[in-house]
């Protein structure tokens, strides 16, 4: 698919996703996965470990396409990633805030932002910011 094709079948008008019932059902049942509660415990606790082991982010990567269809297929129509973008993917669905997404990925809240920015320039051959990539990812 030309990248100008994916764009106008993924990226919403406005670049975030609409805030309907079903977004909100959908939400409340990420939020109901085990692996959600898991995550957000990690985070909250001050001395805690906050990476994910190989079996929790397939555990993830589980919750996410049981709760949002497809997802993985539409994402890989975007374009090529690595393990760590698929990651920070993940993590932008679930709605983890940067500095989150920086804890579990051990990088910079920076480096967050950067990476994906450079996701939605690889995917559309444009501009756009972090922001940008969220809202696509959102919609999927």
């Amino acid at each position: 698919m030309h990248q100008k094709e994916v764009r106008h079948k993924y990226e919403p008008a406005g670049g975030m996703a609409a805030d309907t019932a079903e977004a909100q059902r959908r939400r409340a049942g990420m939020e109901a996965r085990p692996i959600y509660a898991l995550i957000r415990q990690r985070l909250n606790s001050p001395n805690g470990r906050k990476r994910l082991s190989e079996d929790e982010w397939r555990q993830l990567a589980e919750a996410v396409n049981a709760v949002y269809p497809g997802f993985d297929s539409k994402l890989a129509d975007l374009c090529k990633m690595s393990t760590d973008d698929y990651r920070l993917c993940l993590l932008v669905k679930i709605e983890m805030s940067p500095s989150a997404m920086a804890q579990i990925l051990v990088k910079t809240s920076s480096g967050i932002t950067s990476a994906r920015a450079k996701l939605f320039k690889r995917a559309f051959g444009t501009s756009g910011g972090a922001a940008d990539w969220d809202g696509v990812i959102r919609f999927l």
